[in-house]
Parts: structure tokens; sequence; C-alpha cells
């Protein structure tokens, strides 16, 4: 059958580094939260042999497939009264490793990752009012500047979305 698979590859490493940063405080009326967080992996196989385990690649360094190395994200929000005020940041450095088949077979990939061959962030913004002690109604825009992006090949995330979301705690 064609198509593509999950396969596992043997003996691999993957280590890194997660580093969070969380604070809250209040600035006169206004409430502050925070969130900073950044990730780091070097995902290798431990018996790599480069012309073996490279021949169907896009890289030829050890790096595991579809890994990014960095990857952050952060998030504000600021409150007066019954109002909030967010913005969050997703970012991941560029995806070295892929099958080489998507680059070969799939019309558009080559130029695709030729175009976007560098760290690639989103972002999101919300307004929220809380309308009782249960009930919060939310406008938030994801994607806010309809940025192109691939979660791996051939998966194109959303374009910019416009939600409206009521929250009611029971």
């Amino acid at each position: 059958m064609a198509g593509f698979q999950s396969q596992n590859i043997g003996n691999t490493r993957i280590s890194g580094i997660d580093v969070s940063l969380l604070g809250q405080g209040k600035m006169g009326p206004i409430t502050a939260n925070l969130l900073l967080g950044y990730t780091y992996i070097d995902a290798i196989q431990t018996d790599f042999n480069l012309e073996r385990d490279s021949a169907f690649n896009t890289s030829k360094n050890n790096l595991l497939k579809y890994r990014y190395k960095h990857s952050g994200k952060a998030d504000i929000e600021l409150g007066y009264k019954k109002v909030s005020l967010g913005m969050s940041m997703r970012a991941n450095s560029f995806m070295e490793n892929v099958d080489s088949y998507f680059v070969v077979f799939f019309p558009g990939m080559k130029e695709y990752r030729k175009e976007h061959d560098s760290a690639d962030g989103i972002f999101d913004g919300r307004i929220s009012y809380q309308l009782n002690n249960t009930a919060k109604i939310a406008f938030i825009v994801n994607n806010i500047f309809n940025r192109e992006v691939m979660g791996r090949p051939m998966d194109i995330q959303p374009p910019r979305v416009f939600v409206v979301q009521l929250t009611v705690k029971l």
C-alpha cells in the first residue's frame, strides 16, 4: 500500500532542557499574568551511520526526523475589573530533517522549505469580559498575522481564525 507510516528507528537519545517562567502581579488596579517558556532538544540516533541513515533524509546531520531543536512560547494577559486582554506566541525553529520523499514527490514542498528555512512564530490575541461569577465571554483571534505554517510536511496549519467563546463554571 502506498503512503507513509511511523517506524521506530532503533537506538536513540533525546536530551534537552525545558525552562518555564510564570509570573503574576498587580500594577495598581491592573492584574498581570505572564508565561515564558523555552525548550531545546538534542534528538539523535546513538548508532548513526551517515550513508545508511541519511540516504532518504533532508539532512546529513545526526538529527531525528520531524523534531524542532528549539521551541518557545510566551503569553501575557492584563486585566482591569471585568475585562482581560491577552496575547500569546508560539515559535519553532526550522525542522531540518524530514523524509526527502516529501521534497521530491510533493509539488511545492521543495520551494516551501526553501522559503521557510528559519524559525517561525504564530501570534494569537484575545479579549474577554467576565459576565458574572460563573460566566465569561471572549473574542479570540488565532494566527493574527495569517502566517502559512506547516507543523510537519503537508500539514498546513489553519489560517487566521476568529472565535467567540462562552465559558461557564458549574
